[in-house]
């Protein structure tokens, strides 16, 4: 499998690998907290209170994780353009 620019995963350095991870995680976290948001939403008048509260505060420590994995991306140097996404890594929902 290729990456962005061309060359396949095991021609990356590490440090190229996990730019693109990181970048990839962050998205997929998003999508995550994105999905928790959809339902805390639905059951906020339902008088599952406490339920809220915990997908809530997920959302909180998601969002956390990404501050945290994108302060590393720009330490290692930014973001690697994905086309294919992460050749070693795959979700299906």
């Amino acid at each position: 499998p290729l990456t962005a620019n061309g060359g396949s995963m095991s021609q990356m350095s590490d440090q190229e690998k996990l730019r693109f991870l990181l970048s990839h995680w962050v998205s997929h976290n998003g999508e995550h907290a994105a999905e928790y948001k959809s339902w805390a939403d639905r059951f906020e008048e339902s008088g599952q209170e406490e339920a809220v509260a915990e997908l809530t505060a997920a959302i909180q420590g998601m969002d956390s994780v990404n501050r945290h994995l994108l302060a590393a991306l720009n330490l290692l140097g930014g973001s690697v353009e994905q086309d294919g996404g992460d050749p070693h890594h795959s979700h299906h929902h």
